[in-house]
């Protein structure tokens, strides 16, 4: 959720379009457009791990 009462860094844009929720692949749904994506990333959907005070990720290599 946006802040309006300080100031935050840029977000990092991922290349391409999002998946159509009607048409979803198996595993990561970011797996088709990330520039960090490995053969388990299409097939398992990793787990949501916790990466930092209140911030979570679902990614094989948040952990790694």
């Amino acid at each position: 959720v946006p802040r309006l009462d300080r100031k935050v860094g840029r977000l990092a844009s991922i290349e391409g379009q999002p998946t159509q929720l009607l048409n979803l692949p198996p595993g990561c749904r970011f797996a088709p457009r990330c520039s960090l994506v490995v053969d388990r990333c299409r097939v398992e959907e990793p787990d949501r791990v916790k990466v930092g005070h209140q911030h979570f990720a679902a990614c094989w290599k948040a952990t790694a």
